[in-house]
């Protein structure tokens, strides 16, 4: 299958989600778009500039199975979402430009981002005024919530913060030749604790009138929403601060 009719691009950003995408598609005109397997392909175009924005899935498998379906040349990828921190100097709705990315799994596979791509993506936050820091991001095959495994995995792989597609992400993009870097921003610090149990809000969904039975999830779930839409918007400002300079 195509991707966009085998247009080459010069730039190419990866959302895991599509909700972390949306903020972002809002400004922007979608020409066209395509799936492959549970990936979803949109050429866009903004101000002049033309672009890829893949909406991935979760997870280092679904990121490296989105860039290996793309068949047309791409000259840099921009891995960009959410992450939870893995030290107590980050806060949330901070953004992490990331300057390497690590295997969780493997502390010695680390790859390095295109420096000039760094160099912009920090330009731009400092533009808008968005708070951020240039730091080393570990990629996880799996969600890390308690305090204690972010430490330990601070400790392990020298990163600030965690996610799950990054590393993936830099590795097929090297694999083809491309430049990587990554934007992502803090939607959970060291102190947020595991996410709500997904029963408990499907619950709440399907039947509300259990919510007086269950104030306590709803509160846990209201909280988690609501700092992740407070992270995620953004997002959209400082990528459209990095398009208008390029």
């Amino acid at each position: 299958m195509n991707v966009a009719h085998k247009e080459n691009y010069s730039l190419c950003l990866v959302f895991p989600m599509g909700i972390e995408a949306y903020p972002f598609l809002k400004r922007v005109e979608t020409r066209h778009r395509s799936k492959i397997g549970k990936a979803i392909y949109r050429e866009c175009f903004f101000e002049g500039h033309r672009l890829l924005v893949v909406r991935s899935g979760i997870g280092p498998d679904r990121a490296a199975r989105s860039i290996r379906s793309i068949d047309c040349h791409v000259s840099a990828f921009i891995s960009v979402g959410t992450s939870g921190a893995l030290t107590s100097d980050l806060s949330l709705g901070q953004m992490i430009i990331v300057n390497e990315t690590v295997n969780a799994r493997d502390p010695g596979d680390v790859l390095a981002s295109d420096g000039i791509l760094v160099d912009r993506l920090a330009g731009a936050c400092a533009r808008i005024g968005q708070e951020h820091i240039v730091r080393r991001l570990a990629t996880n095959n799996q969600a890390v919530f308690s305090r204690e495994d972010r430490e330990a995995l601070n400790k392990k792989t020298l990163a600030g913060a965690v996610d799950m597609e990054s590393h993936s992400i830099a590795l097929e993009a090297r694999k083809r030749g491309s430049v990587f870097a990554g934007l992502r921003v803090i939607s959970d610090t060291l102190n947020s604790g595991p996410l709500p149990e997904k029963a408990d809000f499907r619950s709440l969904i399907t039947n509300p009138v259990n919510l007086r039975h269950k104030l306590s999830s709803f509160m846990k779930w209201r909280h988690f929403i609501k700092q992740f839409f407070f992270a995620i918007n953004r997002l959209d400002p400082v990528l459209i601060s990095f398009l208008r300079t390029i």
